[in-house]
């Protein structure tokens, strides 16, 4: 709770009139133009941004209502822009110590203070405002000056005219005039104590005229918001030229904001035409300062509900130029990662959207995607900057799972392997495969189905990798091949029923050496006996003929051996029996014995 000290009033009287009697001996004091000061740009909602708060008519001893709008301030960042009679009722350093300081105070280092009418009332130089802001209010004792903070031009003009005159031609003016000529921001603010446009409870009082000519020159100047707070509520007009007509386009706005902790007065009497909207309620204006525009909140104390917000735009503020979009994409199989590489001149992307062709979508940087089905998909990409501008661009990306490659076998010949890779297959449908072999020996081929001969004897590794249409290569599928000599395949044929008699044998053989002839035959017959010969045709067979006499069941070999040594053998059971006994269709043999 602050202190509420207070001076006996007989001795602020004394004060006053010996102060005021001074002052009126003594001419004004001009001194030279106060010097620009930098203020380094306190960020607000959007990176880059700054943010100022105020209001006016704060602190009195007698109410605790400063209190209540100073702990609004705790929460905000930004600069702190008391808005003239900081500290009532007379503006002296001990009302300012032991009103002010508790309060709003507490923000002192962060302040650029406005001076008001009632900081003359006890001293015609503002004493108590200079000895408690120092040098935060300008050069003592002008209350006059100008400070950048981010992309804004900020002007704190002192309008107690009596004694810092701001009439055309005055030290003030002239100051004036060459700050707006050297401003190199787009944006510019100003501020004061008594408003121009005002709307009040006095029959036909919506103006003060003697601050038309501050207002000629920041109109010219191309000045974009003014804040007072003379009037003691809220109040917040259209744009408007210095002749009070509204101007959406070039006009200025101004605030009035008397809400800092001293009674209020809601008017109701004499309403400007250009008024928006004013209420009688304790608060502070909050102002968000872009690159090329500005936001407003009137933030109410606990327990009040009224609230005002908008934004406007700067009038010297170049077009926002919009971001350009572009991105990139890596995919690997279905899965894809996509990374946004957009740029913008003047700021930063705030915001991502992303379709990815399928239905799904992203609002991240750089988002991966998993497709469900091969293919290609138009992958959309719109940015927005941290001013609202948007850019979009579409690319095409294909995803593709790759071939599963099949290469058969294990493959065994003489000589010549005819491979067979057609079980290969891609999972997308894509039947538009090639293939590529690689036989072992350190010589290639293409095609689903080669032949390909070996020079020598081994057991060769195979590999065949597939590619689909779309480029996506299948992972090495590898076989073996063994080249040696093969022995004949041996087929004696069926099993037979002879009675007594002469038995023709026809066996036939294959064999997948072309240079393995000539093939040697033996036939054992199974009683005992045998039969060889020769032959270079493996496509003829072999007829040999066996004379049995005795019944039995005689387990007949055929083997054939190739000329390198391979051997095959197959046999067959020949059953000998007597006329009229057993059952089944007597073999040629049968019938020629009857």
């Amino acid at each position: 709770m602050k202190s509420r000290n207070r001076l006996p009033l007989v001795a602020l009287c004394v004060f006053y009139l010996v102060a005021t009697q001074s002052c009126m001996d003594q001419s004004v004091v001009e001194q030279s133009a106060p010097s620009d000061v930098v203020l380094a740009a306190t960020t607000g909602s959007a990176e880059g941004d700054a943010v100022i708060v105020g209001a006016g008519n704060i602190s009195r001893c007698a109410t605790n209502n400063d209190e209540l709008t100073a702990q609004l301030l705790d929460a905000i960042p930004g600069t702190v822009v008391p808005l003239g009679d900081n500290a009532l009722n007379n503006g002296l350093l001990s009302e300012y110590q032991n009103c002010y300081g508790p309060t709003w105070g507490r923000h002192l280092d962060r302040t650029r203070p406005v001076l008001g009418n009632h900081e003359y009332d006890a001293s015609a130089a503002a004493a108590g405002a200079f000895d408690y802001f120092g040098d935060r209010l300008g050069p003592r004792p002008l209350g006059y000056y100008s400070y950048d903070t981010g992309d804004w031009h900020v002007i704190v003009l002192n309008d107690n005219s009596s004694l810092v005159p701001y009439s055309a031609g005055s030290a003030q003016d002239q100051w004036l005039v060459s700050d707006l000529a050297a401003n190199a921001k787009p944006c510019t603010i100003a501020m004061w104590h008594v408003p121009l446009f005002l709307s009040s409870n006095a029959a036909g009082y919506t103006s003060n005229p003697s601050r038309t000519t501050l207002w000629n020159r920041l109109y010219a100047a191309g000045v974009d918001v003014v804040l007072n707070a003379q009037q003691h509520h809220y109040e917040r007009m259209a744009p408007m030229r210095p002749d009070g007509t509204r101007d959406d386009a070039a006009g200025i706005r101004q605030f009035n904001v008397g809400t800092g902790g001293d009674a209020l007065a809601l008017p109701t009497v004499a309403i400007h035409p250009n008024s928006e909207i004013r209420a009688a309620v304790y608060g502070v204006l909050k102002l968000t300062l872009g690159r090329r525009g500005y936001s407003w909140e009137f933030i109410p104390v606990a327990g009040q509900t009224f609230t005002d917000s908008g934004s406007g735009t700067c009038s010297g503020a170049e077009p926002n130029t919009p971001p350009v979009a572009a991105f990139t994409a890596s995919c690997s199989g279905l899965a894809c990662d996509f990374t946004d590489a957009s740029s913008d001149a003047e700021g930063q992307v705030a915001a991502w959207s992303w379709t990815f062709g399928d239905g799904a979508t992203a609002d991240t940087p750089t988002p991966s995607h998993i497709y469900a089905t091969g293919g290609p998909y138009t992958v959309s990409l719109t940015v927005t900057d941290d001013e609202g501008a948007t850019a979009s661009t579409s690319s095409t990306v294909t995803v593709n799972r790759p071939p599963v490659a099949s290469a058969g076998g294990p493959y065994r010949s003489e000589d010549i392997v005819r491979f067979d890779g057609s079980a290969s297959a891609d999972p997308d449908g894509d039947t538009q495969l090639t293939y590529a072999w690689s036989f072992g020996d350190g010589t290639t081929g293409t095609g689903a189905a080669p032949t390909h001969a070996y020079a020598a004897d081994g057991t060769y590794t195979v590999t065949l990798t597939v590619t689909d249409a779309l480029g996506a290569a299948s992972a090495p599928a590898q076989t073996t091949a063994t080249i040696e000599n093969l022995p004949p395949t041996v087929n004696a044929g069926s099993d037979s029923r002879t009675g007594p008699g002469l038995f023709t044998l026809q066996a036939t053989f294959s064999d997948p050496g072309a240079g393995d002839a000539p093939w040697t035959y033996v036939i054992n017959w199974g009683d005992g006996f045998s039969t060889s010969g020769t032959t270079s045709d493996q496509s003829a067979a072999i007829n040999e003929s066996h004379l049995y006499l005795v019944p039995g069941a005689y387990t007949v070999r055929v083997t054939v051996t190739d000329k390198d040594g391979g051997i095959g053998t197959d046999d067959l059971v020949v059953t000998v029996v007597l006329l009229g006994q057993g059952n089944g269709i007597l073999k040629r043999s049968e019938r020629e014995a009857n």
